[in-house]
């Protein structure tokens, strides 16, 4: 007994499997790449404020209070989002950088 193989069939079959594992895999990939661009944007907005707090300290002689945080963030075009980020900023003194940290809030509620 002879078998036959419907080639025609064989080959839409394996071609079907194929894009679907390309499909499988750009979808893994998106989903992937959508986590690391929380953490990328926050980066972006950290590199943001320490721009302005050193334009802040260039025109103004010295960086913002604690109080004045916000405040000079708007003055030199930052808009803090605080619907979408945690910001921790300390002063030590006018004439030393601050300590800041920008949390993106999705990794903190486990979004």
């Amino acid at each position: 007994m002879k078998l036959k193989f419907d080639m025609e069939a064989i080959s839409k079959f394996v071609v079907t499997g194929i894009i679907g594992a390309i499909v499988i895999y750009m979808l893994n990939g998106v989903s992937q790449m959508g986590a690391g661009n929380v953490e990328a944007q926050a980066d972006k907005v950290y590199d943001l404020i320490e721009k302005a707090l050193v334009q802040c300290y260039a025109l103004e002689g010295s960086y913002p209070s604690e109080g004045q945080f916000e405040e000079k963030m708007n003055k030199y075009g930052v808009i803090l989002n605080h619907d979408k980020y945690m910001f921790f900023y300390e002063s030590f003194s006018s004439n030393i950088m601050p300590d800041v940290v920008v949390t993106p809030i999705k990794t903190i509620i486990g979004e």
